[in-house]
């Protein structure tokens, strides 16, 4: 096995190795980002509002089905981790191969799925007419390369569970120059508008699958495809689907709901929807330091379970939670002072920025809740509970959100009311997060020998 990229959280010091891991992973949650707002940036300014409204309404559905399998990634990390962090070099390949083999079927079957799928997807979300066909056409492209960007995430979980979060953050970076190059030669040069946008994505991101599938080749003796091992490790599959399941219905419900808190905005005409949009992705570059470190959280108490440290792991996820708060509070801080300048950046229709600014100075202050979110479900996790996490979500982001915005825009029909339901929906969540840690904290951590 290459040894050169990977970080064992069981052994060593302990806040060079966090460091080490986190930077690539909020990088790349960086970067990812940065090619889809490079999408918006490109069709915002180079379109106009109608084509870039449409493209935030088909980001909001594939979320939904991208989220799955991310969420679905948490169950690869956490098994593939248990493996490394108990040096069962013979049971680290075949897990690694069952566990990518079986979210490959998986994931060509979505994709299907979602491309029959995209115009009742859209209707469902009352996609406004004068942009429907655009965004059926974007939508039905971005379906099609969703096993790639399935394969590029069970990959990437895979690999950090073995403590290399770099390589996927390298080959992020490469595919996403490609990706940003092709936006303005398809879109700018040759003038393929919304449909040049759908198409850099998917070679991006077969590109991007493709370079991961190689690096877990040169990562892990005998990796590749044996789908007859599926089969034969049903006790294995089992496994990983039971713990990646749970999150990945998380992240897909939560996707669905966020459908619903768009058919919302879409009430509000094309200058809602572009800067809410605009926002939306913003706000992804504020979630990173929280997603980052509870990812990290994750890892690190796998690896520890496998190798029976448990103290180690507490001692270390204590430093990520001091460390993920610190840069979240900084963060928000420099987007509240700069949001009109950060809005700008993507148009310059005054409209559009004003609602931009104005969700972003709204949302802005809160962010550090999600730190505290990201960190305790980081715990349950890793622990190998991901139901926990997704019965608090789902109440949190899903229930109490859509109970909010009934009952408020009833009250007040205005778009700040959508502003505002997700920061408080933040705070539920985070709440309940840390009051079942707090009720379970005697049972976490323990050494499960």
């Amino acid at each position: 096995m290459n040894r050169s990229r990977r970080i064992d959280f069981t052994q060593g010091a302990i806040v060079p190795a966090i460091v080490a891991f986190v930077i690539p992973l909020i990088l790349s949650e960086a970067m990812q980002n940065l090619y889809h707002t490079v999408d918006s940036l490109v069709v915002g300014r180079l379109l106009g509002k109608d084509p870039l409204a449409a493209v935030t309404i088909c980001t909001q559905i594939s979320n939904m089905l991208i989220g799955f399998f991310t969420g679905m990634s948490i169950g690869s990390s956490v098994v593939v981790s248990r493996a490394f962090g108990d040096k069962l070099g013979g049971d680290l390949p075949r897990t690694s191969r069952v566990v990518y083999n079986f979210s490959a079927l998986l994931g060509i079957v979505l994709s299907a799925a979602g491309y029959f799928l995209a115009a009742p997807l859209l209707r469902m979300v009352d996609t406004p007419e004068e942009i429907f066909s655009g965004a059926l056409a974007y939508l039905k492209v971005y379906m099609i390369s969703l096993v790639f960007i399935i394969l590029y995430n069970i990959a990437s979980g895979i690999l950090r569970a073995i403590g290399d979060s770099r390589s996927p953050f390298y080959i992020l970076v490469f595919t996403s120059v490609i990706h940003i190059g092709m936006d303005f030669l398809f879109v700018g040069s040759m003038g393929m508008g919304i449909m040049g946008v759908a198409t850099a994505t998917f070679i991006a991101q077969g590109i991007s699958a493709v370079m991961t599938f190689l690096q877990l080749k040169r990562s892990i003796d005998g990796f590749g495809f044996r789908y007859s091992e599926i089969r034969q490790n049903g006790l294995l599959v089992h496994q990983f689907v039971s713990i990646g399941l749970p999150s990945g219905f998380q992240s897909a419900l939560i996707s669905f709901s966020n459908m619903f808190v768009q058919r919302y905005i879409n009430g509000f005409g094309t200058a809602v929807i572009s800067g809410a949009g605009i926002e939306l992705r913003v706000d992804k570059f504020m979630n990173y330091p929280g997603k980052s470190f509870g990812n990290a959280v994750t890892t690190i108490i796998s690896q520890n379970a496998g190798a029976r440290t448990p103290e180690r792991a507490k001692k270390a996820v204590g430093y990520c939670i001091k460390m993920s708060v610190g840069l979240s509070v900084t963060l928000s801080a420099l987007f509240f002072v700069f949001a009109p300048q950060i809005i700008g950046f993507f148009t310059d229709e005054p409209d559009v920025l004003a609602i931009g600014t104005a969700m972003l100075r709204v949302l802005g202050p809160f962010y550090p809740f999600l730190a505290f979110r990201e960190h305790y479900v980081g715990i349950m996790r890793g622990h190998g509970d991901t139901k926990t996490p997704m019965i608090l979500n789902v109440i949190g982001m899903i229930v109490f959100r859509q109970i909010f915005l009934a009952i408020c825009l009833r009250i007040w029909h205005d778009p700040r009311v959508i502003y505002w339901c997700y920061p408080t929906a933040w705070i539920v969540t985070a709440g309940l997060s840390v009051a079942y840690y707090m009720l379970k904290r005697n049972e976490f951590f323990r050494n499960e020998q």
